[in-house]
């Protein structure tokens, strides 16, 4: 009775061990469980978060302290039994200790799946778990007890933390930021043995080739299948035979089998059960060899006689008649007392002779071609010839067919129709242009039939894609040699070369007779334009893109300074133009601004000196004429007058090219004190001496009086250009010639007054 109830028990719980679904996985987001070394050491800032776990009460205890990091993803360890494992009896209370990692404060939770189900339900399965967070590195101790009418059985347990949170907040399965699980197998009243169970085999007995099917029934524990060539070995684990029901190949010896079923570390094997094999009937069969189209025999020799056939094309006789198009194999499964004999033969089906000819089958008119018979041994062509080629020259369209025979007798024959094409008639035309324009060429080719859609045109050294109407620019004037090209749809081709001409365009050069020189630069242009085969008809010049004259050498002048750019525009007799431009061909330099200023335009004799102040530009010397037979060449002069008289003063200012400017102004020097009184005047209107006036220097302001010789009050002024005309004054009555008497008061520049008397002869 005990040892039934312990194969009940071993049954149970490998049950439970195979039937169990995968639990929730877990995740943290963060994992930094990365740090070597022994777990909460100084050195590890960021280590182990469950650093220790132990059980105390319990009949085996879990003790997995300094356990390290977790090497695995998620921080997710699930132990074995043969790592670690809690056995309980139902009505214990487990103390459970856990030690946090250095670094994270956090809360731990415990859970146990009490009702097998492969979900941890909350609350109820949340056995025990930390009221708060515990400080990183501390110590916990948590309690939680097993019911008292829990049934025997394993059952899974996990311990889980999370950083800074809660335990009685702990979810078995969400992700959080930072953490470990590990998950272990709590044995309720039961231990974790293993058990072999029994093997069978359901055919212990076959015909080579055929399989069996092995069953391992009452074992706990994991299953690996052996074999050996006897029953006391040697053995050889099976690769993947990891199930308790497991059918093996095709047989071909004698074979034993045996379970070696392994847990918790411990690995006892099962019964042993051996297979013994029966050898096969004997079978044989002809492989025939045929043409396409022809018939084959196929004959089967068996030994054992008496048994029954199969043939794959569901014939049932020993020998059968086939009529394949290709080479095919036929499958003949023979039966004598159970075993089974297979045969396989194959009918060659050869293939007629793929008999081709090959050579040029589309001719133009003219030409030959040699036709090639291909895969065969000997031929026969409709035009008596029995070699592999014929050479033929149809002057329109024929038919040639050939037969050919191959070594293994099969006939066959082709035929080829050789088509002769007519030859395209090449023709085109052109424009004449002048040089660096593109020249039009246009196709005017035909022929008898069909098209032409091939055109080629060739102009040393390049060949041009086809193209009926075609555009090219030579390099030069001159006369080129241009072909064209045509080919038919049929690729037949002809060609034709003619002249295209070209006129050279004028080589434009000219020269001026002055290129530099001060405003205004006057100059006359030289035309020296050459052309080839043709003469200049028209000249365009241009200054700065002006047009300033049609004419072959233009005369011109500028005016203002700068630089100028030349362009010359010739065009030959036949009408082909070419500019030539010289940038900056003309320098005019721009003239200096003569100017100066005077200190004063008159002085007195004594003490004439004049100050020239220079108020010239854009030159770099100075040349000074003060009108005396003197001269200078300083900036700014000054000069002192000896004589009397109006002097105009010149200022020759000089640029740094060379350019001149004249600038001049007047000096008068004067007597500081004169004063004249003529002694006569001739009053008769000619417009010489008519008024009897006073002159000098130094004056201020002149009174005048005349008077008769009986000293009556003639005339009076007190202008100094108001004279006397010879009338009486506030009259018209003009005076007779004669002597009058004057009294003239001279004020000076110094306001000095001075009386002069005097006679005045009047003569009309």
């Amino acid at each position: 009775m005990k040892k039934f109830i312990l194969i009940l028990v071993g049954i149970l719980v490998s049950a439970l061990i195979h039937a169990q679904a995968p639990y929730c996985g877990v995740s943290y987001s963060n994992v930094p469980c990365n740090q070597p070394g022994p777990s909460n050491s100084s050195g590890n800032s960021i280590n182990d978060f469950i650093n220790s776990f132990n059980t105390t009460g319990a009949v085996i205890n879990v003790s997995n302290n300094n356990s390290g990091c977790t090497p695995t993803p998620n921080n997710y360890v699930k132990y074995n039994c043969n790592q670690h494992l809690l056995k309980v009896n139902p009505g214990q209370t487990i103390t459970c200790n856990l030690q946090a990692g250095i670094t994270y404060s956090q809360g731990f939770a415990i859970f146990i799946d009490w009702n097998q189900n492969n979900v941890f339900d909350i609350p109820a399965e949340r056995v025990t778990a930390t009221p708060g967070v515990p400080a990183a590195g501390t110590w916990v101790a948590l309690n939680f007890t097993v019911p008292a009418a829990q049934a025997d059985g394993v059952y899974r347990m996990r311990v889980r933390c999370a950083y800074a949170t809660n335990g009685t907040s702990i979810d078995p399965c969400i992700n959080y930021s930072f953490g470990e699980t590990e998950d272990y197998d709590l044995f309720v009243n039961m231990d974790p043995t293993v058990n072999s169970g029994t093997a069978s085999v359901n055919n212990s007995s076959v015909c080579t080739g055929q399989s069996v099917t092995l069953t391992l029934a009452g074992h706990s524990g994991n299953v690996l299948w052996q074999s050996a060539p006897a029953a006391g070995g040697p053995w050889t684990n099976i690769t993947g035979a990891t199930s308790a029901t497991y059918n093996t190949p095709g047989l071909t010896g004698n074979t034993c089998y045996r379970a070696a079923v392994t847990n918790c570390g411990t690995t006892v094997f099962s019964n042993v059960v051996c297979v013994t094999i029966a050898p096969p009937p004997s079978i044989s069969v002809t492989n025939p060899t045929i043409c396409v189209g022809g018939t084959a025999a196929i004959d089967a020799t068996v030994n054992p006689t008496g048994g029954t056939f199969n043939w794959n094309n569901g014939q049932t006789t020993s020998s059968i008649s086939v009529s394949p198009t290709t080479t095919t194999s036929y499958t003949v499964t023979y039966n004598a007392g159970g075993c089974v004999g297979t045969a396989t033969a194959t009918v060659t089906v050869n293939p007629l002779p793929a008999v081709t000819i090959t050579g040029d089958t589309d001719l133009c008119l003219g030409d030959a071609t040699t036709l090639t018979a291909n895969n065969g041994d000997t031929y026969v062509w409709n035009t008596g010839a029995i070699t592999s080629n014929i050479t033929q020259s149809p002057q329109s369209t024929t038919d040639y067919t050939v037969t050919a025979t191959d070594v293994n007798g099969c006939v066959s024959a082709t035929s080829v129709t050789v088509v002769v094409n007519p030859i395209p008639v090449a023709s085109f035309s052109s424009n004449i242009v002048c040089e660096g324009n593109p020249t039009t060429f246009t196709d005017n080719s035909s022929i008898s039939s069909g098209t032409i859609p091939n055109v080629q045109w060739s102009i040393s050294p390049t060949t041009t894609p086809s193209a009926n109407q075609y555009l090219h620019t030579f390099s030069g004037g001159g006369t080129y040699p241009v072909t064209l090209t045509v080919t038919s749809n049929a690729g037949c081709s002809n060609s034709i070369t003619l002249n295209a001409l070209v006129h050279s365009n004028p080589v434009v050069q000219f020269s001026s007779t002055s290129t530099a020189g001060c405003n205004p630069l006057c100059f006359s242009f030289i035309d020296q334009t050459t052309v080839a085969n043709a003469s200049v008809a028209a000249w365009e010049w241009y200054i700065n893109n002006q047009l300033i004259s049609t004419n072959s050498s233009p005369y011109h002048c500028i005016n203002e300074a700068g630089l100028y750019d030349v362009q010359l525009t010739t065009t030959s007799s036949f009408g082909c133009a070419s500019t030539q431009v010289y940038p900056e061909y003309l320098d005019v330099f721009p003239s200096p601004i003569a100017d100066f200023a005077l200190s004063a335009d008159s002085v007195p004799i004594g003490s004439a000196t004049v100050l020239c102040i220079n108020l010239s530009t854009d030159a770099i010397s100075y040349e000074w004429n003060f009108g005396d037979n003197t001269t200078s060449t300083e900036t700014s002069p000054s000069h002192e007058f000896t004589d009397l008289g109006i002097f105009c003063i010149e200022l020759i200012a000089t640029s740094a090219n060379g350019c001149t400017d004249i600038e001049r102004k007047c000096v008068k020097v004067y007597q500081e004190f004169y004063v004249f009184i003529p002694n006569a005047f001739t009053p008769n209107d000619d417009g010489h001496n008519d008024i009897f006036f006073v002159q000098g220097y130094g004056i201020k302001k002149v009174e005048m009086v005349i008077y008769d010789r009986w000293g009556r009050e003639l005339f009076f002024s007190d202008n100094q250009l108001a004279g006397w005309n010879g009338y009486e004054l506030n009259s018209q009555t003009a005076l007779p010639s004669g002597i009058y008497v004057y009294k003239v008061t001279v004020t000076d520049y110094k306001n000095i007054e001075r009386d002069y008397f005097g006679k005045i002869n009047m003569i009309r």
